[in-house]
């Protein structure tokens, strides 16, 4: 059934912010045992607007834990939502930001690093 789980999550990547009302459940997902399921979870939860908002944390987790596809799911969420890096749609600004080390810009790329292609 993780099928299932992944496809109703790709229709509510479709509804938009109309499928906010779905977020506390689908960040649920984020902890199903199908590495798909994880996936599209991560991915629905970045077009669900303001209310994914308060799963930042779950989704750090999965980057922390999860596989180079996660991890980049997680990065498009977080660049959609805007989160750790100002107005969802402004990454283009935060790369050109040097302050700080890189800021938001590190982390999204920090995101899209695969683990087992770095020594």
């Amino acid at each position: 059934m993780p099928d299932v789980r992944a496809e109703v999550c790709v229709a509510l990547t479709q509804l938009g912010a109309h499928g906010a009302a779905f977020a506390e459940d689908v960040a649920a997902l984020l902890e199903d045992p199908a590495p798909e399921v994880r996936v599209s979870a991560a991915r629905a939860l970045g077009s669900l607007g303001d209310e994914a908002a308060p799963f930042a944390a779950a989704l750090r987790q999965l980057a922390a834990m999860g596989t180079g596809e996660e991890r980049r799911a997680v990065a498009e969420a977080f660049v959609k939502l805007g989160i750790n890096g100002g107005p969802a749609g402004a990454p283009a600004a935060a790369l050109r930001d040097a302050g700080g080390g890189g800021g938001f810009a590190v982390a999204v790329l920090e995101l899209y690093r695969e683990p087992d292609l770095v020594e």
